[in-house]
């Protein structure tokens, strides 16, 4: 049987496209570090959902393309070619 969504009754398409990741895997020893070091409130925060979330954790696909996707601040220079990311104001 094929896919289908269960909000729309259309096919889903599954389909190759390209993606951003960011790296977290490579974080995960100091981050485990720096959850020790941190006063959680409720305690068990730290062992429980978040501690087990960072001992799991897998590299994070940012730019899945999903309707309730959040979008990537990247701009691209059209001339240069240059990728600039646009950070949050103070």
């Amino acid at each position: 049987k094929y896919p289908m969504c269960p909000r729309s009754d259309t096919p889903l398409i599954y389909r190759s496209i390209p993606t951003w990741f960011v790296r977290v895997e490579s974080l995960r020893d100091r981050m485990l570090r720096e959850n020790e070091g941190i006063c959680w409130s409720p305690t068990h925060l730290k062992s429980g959902r978040f501690g087990t979330w960072i001992q799991g954790t897998k590299d994070w696909a940012v730019s899945r393309n999903r309707i309730w996707g959040t979008p990537i601040p990247l701009w691209e220079n059209n001339v240069t070619g240059d990728l600039r990311c646009i950070g949050s104001r103070k």
